[in-house]
Parts: structure tokens; sequence; C-alpha cells
């Protein structure tokens, strides 16, 4: 198993957050060693939510890792997404980040600066339609839905 800091965010939809989790631990062989949440203050009760399924995933996939959560205190502070992704860049090992429940100035922010520093993987949980999408992985059809790894490329859900 390839151990990763994985770095996520959380936007409008716990969902998000922990199905593309779910998402990269059912198709990858990927398994974080740290998890970095980063959130505006703002969306701190959706935060709680979609962090309490990752810590749901972390228990029932025997994950034991660290979960660090960064919250972002003014709207649209460009640069504290730029600085976490540089600060865990900087330290030893892969990272991954994960954009899919982000909102786009801090995934903008967070991928200009993961790919300077080279990051090793960008992954996006694409679902056809949100109709229906506030649901656990699984149950939603996996034909509508591709995780892709941005970098290489790969669809791991699609062909």
């Amino acid at each position: 198993m390839e151990r990763v800091k994985y770095i996520t965010f959380v936007g409008r939809s716990s969902w998000a957050v922990v199905n593309s989790f779910s998402a990269v631990l059912f198709h990858t062989e990927i398994i974080p060693d740290e998890i970095h949440v980063l959130y505006k203050r703002e969306d701190e009760e959706v935060a709680e939510v979609g962090i309490s399924g990752l810590y749901e995933l972390m228990d029932v996939k025997e994950i034991g890792c660290e979960l660090v959560q960064h919250v972002i205190e003014e709207d649209f502070d460009l640069l504290k997404p730029a600085r976490v992704v540089e600060e865990i860049m900087e330290s030893d090992g892969d990272v991954v980040i994960d954009i899919t429940p982000a909102k786009k100035f801090m995934s903008s922010t967070a991928l200009l600066e993961g790919r300077k520093y080279g990051v090793d993987g960008v992954f996006y949980l694409y679902i056809d339609h949100v109709e229906d999408a506030d649901r656990p992985y699984l149950d939603i059809p996996l034909p509508r839905q591709d995780l892709i790894e941005m970098v290489e490329g790969e669809h791991y859900v699609r062909d």
C-alpha cells in the first residue's frame, strides 16, 4: 500500500468529502498517513459532518493516521491554501490532493502550489449529475462516476 499525505477540502457538501475519500480508498492503493482538511470558517458545520465521515472510514478501514484541520478565517484568503500545501510538500513523503469537494478559490491556489512543488497526484471524483449524490459512495451507481487522477490522466472507475 502506498502511504501518502492526503489533502482535501470542504465546500458545500459533506458527502463530497466522504465519497471522494471513499473512492480513493476503494479504487487505489493509497492509504494516508496524514489527512489535511481545509475549510472556511463559515463552512464549519459542513466540515464537522465531513470530518466525522472521514473518521468513520478510517475506523472501518483500520487506518491509523493523523487528521489535521486547517481553517481559513477570512473570505477568499487565497494564500492560506497555498501556504498549507507548501508546508506539507516540504515535509518528507508523497502528497496527493483531492479537489472534489473544494471551492474553486481553494483548489486552484492549492493546485498551483502543489504543481510547483511536484505533487504526486490530484484526484477528482466526477459524478454525472448531482441528483441523488447525497448518499454513500457505493449507493451511487458506478457507471455514473469516475475517479480521475489528473496528473497522469488515469481513470479508476470508467475506462
